[in-house]
């Protein structure tokens, strides 16, 4: 009995072979943690574990070399498009192009609706002077075939305050009018259209995904995201407490290396989703959507000038003996703008429509209103913004693209001075 406590003992001291002494404090160094940590019963579990994180470290590693694949694919395949179809060779190209042809856009909308100064004032001349036969002989108390001055006085009151109401009905309610005319007229047609549309998104695709459809694309990234999920839980639940149970203080290099793959796949994938939103968008948008932005479209481009106009008109009623309406548009802004800031907020404009037109104006007409006014959507209507929609575009008003300095210096006066 003693012989082979003897034997058992010496060998296992000299580290020669046979059984792994039990116990932490036979480990003289992290390196040997592996097979002297847990009793020879538990060394299955350690090399298993040993395995499993090295399966772990090559699936995050991959993985991150299939999320880098895709964005180099993608940014690839978006350059071949822009190239071939936009002729461009960037996005920032692209976008300088698109602004441009939405300025000139914008530049023939306000070149087909300029009228000159003459005729802007005979129509304000001929408003001033039109007076119904039936509203003298309304306001003619007495009867006498003359009015007084109070007659007078509430005679055109009572014809500006009809006038207003009767504008801010057609603004309030003409998007009615457009939406149920561009239905019927183009509902016969969409079918059509959209075809159209589909015809168009497999040309666009042709030659320039693989196989003329991004599903490969789609798929990949299917495939990604279930392995990212996955690894992201094995890591986060499993691999981390076993890289530490097996290596104690040492294994944060290992930790590091576990999730350091997961970290940088995270960023790529942002820049997968909106690098491939582009293209996407354009090669596989519902063509119901395309069809109705385009509608949409039209009509706004259609009922710009015929909302400024019944606008102005507001403008007209609301200062009927102002000979300058430029003048009465400066003034109008001074008087809104309650805190001289140069600029009126949505609330500062919603209030200065409520005054032209004697009413409290509905959040339908202030959004239409507001969606062709602040054209830059920065939540505040400029002076520059402000006479481009409301003032006559005449010949006064040729200087306003380039003496804005000029303009915003005015109103400050008005509004220091008011």
């Amino acid at each position: 009995g003693s012989g082979s406590g003897s034997g058992s003992g010496s060998g296992s001291g000299s580290g020669s072979g046979g059984e792994v002494v039990c116990g932490e404090a036979h480990c003289e160094g992290m390196v040997d943690r592996w097979e002297c940590a847990y009793c020879e019963i538990d060394q299955a579990y350690v090399h298993g574990a040993g395995t499993y994180l090295r399966t772990l470290l090559g699936v995050g590693w991959g993985l991150l070399g299939l999320k880098m694949f895709l964005e180099w694919s993608i940014r690839r395949t978006r350059s071949t498009f822009l190239i071939k179809h936009a002729k461009v060779e960037d996005e920032m190209a692209l976008l300088r192009i698109v602004r441009d042809m939405h300025t000139a856009e914008r530049s023939s909308l306000d070149e087909a609706s300029r009228v000159s100064s003459t005729d802007h004032r005979d129509v304000l001349d001929l408003m001033r002077k039109s007076v119904q036969q039936k509203d003298f002989e309304r306001h003619d108390a007495n009867n006498d075939g003359l009015l007084d001055a109070d007659e007078f006085r509430n005679m055109q009151l009572r014809q500006r305050s009809n006038a207003a109401a009767e504008q801010a009905m057609i603004i309030d309610n003409k998007h009615l009018t457009f939406n149920m005319f561009d239905e019927a007229r183009h509902k016969q047609q969409r079918r059509k259209k959209s075809q159209e549309v589909r015809e168009v998104q497999e040309r666009l695709s042709r030659g320039v995904w693989i196989g003329g459809r991004p599903d490969f694309f789609l798929g990949l990234l299917g495939v990604a995201r279930m392995v990212d999920a996955f690894y992201v839980s094995l890591v986060l639940l499993n691999g981390c407490s076993t890289a530490n149970l097996v290596l104690g203080p040492s294994s944060w290099s290992l930790i590091l290396a576990l999730c350091m793959p997961t970290l940088i796949s995270m960023q790529f994938s942002t820049l997968i989703v909106r690098d491939f939103a582009l293209m996407y968008a354009i090669c596989r948008a519902p063509p119901e959507l395309l069809m109705r932005v385009e509608v949409h479209s039209r009509i706004m481009l259609r009922s710009y000038e015929e909302l400024r106009v019944q606008f102005h008109k507001l403008f007209v009623n609301a200062h009927p003996t102002t000979e300058d309406v430029l003048e009465a548009c400066y003034l109008a802004f001074a008087s809104a703008d309650v805190d001289a800031s140069s600029q009126l907020s949505h609330e500062e404009f919603a209030a200065l429509v409520s005054t032209l037109t004697g009413e409290q104006s509905s959040p339908q007409m202030l959004r239409r209103l507001l969606r062709m006014i602040d054209t830059d959507q920065s939540g505040a209507v400029t002076i520059a913004e402000f006479l481009r929609f409301a003032a006559p575009l005449g010949e006064e008003l040729a200087e306003i693209d380039v003496d804005i300095d000029a303009l915003e210096v005015c109103i400050g006066a008005h509004v220091h001075y008011a």
